[in-house]
């Protein structure tokens, strides 16, 4: 019963160690600006640098554009 409790402890440890340890390691994102095009209902992502936009995508309701 002891061994039992104990490797249910250890492998309980094991998994808390991994969660914490991959926060420490997150990417660095830079900021974006996010707008849509409200009669088409297309989100664009905005080079904050430039001016440009690119399109990110258009949400869907089944095959259908969501506007």
């Amino acid at each position: 019963m002891k061994s039992k409790f104990t490797l249910i402890l250890l492998a309980v440890f094991f998994a808390f160690s991994l969660t914490f340890q991959s926060c420490g390691d997150d990417e660095v994102v830079p900021d974006v600006l996010v707008t849509s095009n409200r009669s088409t209902g297309t989100f664009y992502k905005i080079d904050v640098k430039t001016g440009a936009t690119t399109e990110i995508f258009t949400p869907t309701i089944g095959a259908n554009p969501l506007k």
